[in-house]
C-alpha cells in the first residue's frame, strides 16, 4: 500500500492531491540444473520480478498560460488528465549457462546466455509546461550474454577474464519517452570486458612479492532512446527536431597496476591507476525528475591518471 500528498505550485498556490496505491504480485523463480561430471554442469532459471509503483504530483489543468499548455500536451500524447499514481513495472528473466573445470581444475570456464522480458515499464513524461509524471508505458527486451574464465598459468601467476554482451532495445514504440521500436536503451553499453594477471610469490617463510596488472572496457552509451524530439501526431510518433539531452557517453578503457612487498606484518607498494587516461567520465548522473541531462553541463568528471605508494601495517 503506497499513499502520499504530493503538490506543485501554480501562480504562487500549492496544488495538493493525495494517491493510493495498492499492488500484488507473486514472484515465482524456477532453476534447473544437470552435473554431468564433477567438473562440467549445466543449467536453467525462470525468474520474474516486479518494482513497486508511486504516486504522481499534481499537473495543472486550464484555458490559460501554463495550465493550457500542460492541457494542450497532455491532450497530445492521448492524456486528459495526468495519472495519480503509476503501477508496478515487471519482468521476466529467462537463463540458461554452464559451469567447467578443465585441466585438472587449472582453467574454469562459464557461460551464460539470458533474454529479460521487461513490460509495464515506469517511464517519465515530461510535458512542455515544465511538469512531469510517471505513467506505465511500452516494454524493453534485453538478451545478452556473458563469459568468465580464469586460468592457472603457473603456481605463482594466475590470468582471469571476464565478458559480456547486452542488446537492449524498446520493443516497440514508447511514447511517453520518444522510443520507436528497436532504440536502443539508454545507460545501456553493449560491451564490457575485463582482464587481468595476477602474479604472487613467497620469498622465504614470511615475505612475498605481488604483481597485478589488470585492464577494463566499457562500451559507449547513449542518454535517451535517439537523438530526436518527438511528438504524436494522428496517433502515430513522429519526430519533431532534435534533442537538445541526447549524448553519447564514450567508451571507457582503463589500465591499472601495482606491486607490493609484504614483509610479515608490513606491507609496502606502488599502484597506478588510468594509466593510459582512457577513463573520462565518472559518476555519470542521469537524467532526474527536475532536470534531464544537458550535453555540458557536469555531471561527470573525468579520472585522473594516480601513481601512489600504499602502505599497511597489521597489528
Amino acid at each position: 500500500m503506497f499513499e502520499s500528498g504530493v503538490y506543485g505550485v501554480i501562480n504562487h498556490v500549492p496544488l495538493e492531491q493525495n494517491a493510493t496505491l495498492k499492488s500484488n504480485g507473486v514472484n515465482p523463480r524456477a532453476n534447473l540444473s544437470y552435473k554431468a561430471s564433477q567438473d562440467f554442469m549445466v543449467y536453467a532459471e525462470v525468474a520474474k520480478g516486479f518494482r513497486y509503483g508511486g504516486a504522481n504530483q499534481p499537473v495543472p489543468i486550464g484555458d490559460s498560460g501554463i495550465s493550457q499548455t500542460c492541457k494542450n500536451n497532455l491532450a497530445s500524447y492521448g492524456y486528459s488528465s495526468a495519472p495519480n499514481t503509476f503501477g508496478p513495472d515487471k519482468l521476466w528473466n529467462y537463463t540458461i549457462g554452464e559451469k567447467a573445470r578443465l585441466a585438472d581444475g587449472k582453467v574454469t570456464f562459464n557461460a551464460s546466455a539470458f533474454w529479460i522480458d521487461w513490460s509495464d515499464v515506469q517511464t517519465r513524461l515530461l510535458l512542455d509546461c515544465s511538469y512531469f509524471f510517471t505513467d506505465n508505458k511500452g516494454k524493453i527486451r534485453s538478451k545478452g550474454l556473458e563469459l568468465e574464465t580464469t586460468v592457472k598459468l603457473s603456481p605463482e601467476l594466475t590470468f582471469s577474464g571476464f565478458a559480456s554482451y547486452t542488446d537492449s532495445r524498446a520493443n516497440g514504440n514508447i511514447p511517453t519517452v520518444g522510443a520507436f521500436d528497436g532504440n536502443r536503451t539508454p545507460y545501456f553499453p553493449q560491451w564490457t570486458a575485463s582482464a587481468s594477471l595476477f602474479y604472487d610469490r613467497m620469498i622465504g617463510t614470511d615475505q612475498a612479492i605481488h604483481i597485478r596488472a589488470s585492464y577494463q572496457y566499457q562500451g559507449d552509451q547513449f542518454t535517451t532512446f535517439n537523438p530526436y524530439k518527438t511528438k504524436i501526431t494522428n496517433g502515430q510518433l513522429v519526430t519533431d527536431g532534435l534533442s537538445a539531452t541526447y549524448a553519447r557517453i564514450p567508451e571507457q578503457n582503463n589500465v591499472s597496476a601495482s606491486i607490493s612487498y609484504d614483509i610479515g606484518r608490513i606491507e609496502i607498494g606502488l599502484f597506478g591507476n588510468n594509466l593510459v587516461n582512457g577513463v573520462k567520465y565518472v559518476d555519470v548522473a542521469r537524467a532526474t525528475y527536475y532536470k534531464v541531462y544537458q550535453p555540458g553541463d557536469r555531471i561527470a568528471w573525468a579520472r585522473p591518471r594516480t601513481i601512489g605508494v600504499r602502505a599497511r601495517y597489521t597489528f
